[in-house]
């Protein structure tokens, strides 16, 4: 039996603090493949959006 390896964007709705370092790693290593680009792209919008109704 295989066991299935967890993903980039499977540990972002897990583990964050994982989720960050796994990026970090892939893209200091250039696998540009394995990046989550849609988590990636879509946190500083979410940040963004969350300050400016705070404010």
């Amino acid at each position: 039996m295989k066991i299935k390896t967890p993903t980039s964007q499977t540990i972002y709705n897990t583990d964050f603090v994982q989720w960050i370092k796994v990026t970090v790693k892939e893209l200091r290593s250039q696998n540009y493949t394995a990046v989550d680009w849609e988590n990636l792209i879509r946190e500083p919008t979410l940040k963004c959006i969350a300050v400016q109704s705070s404010t």
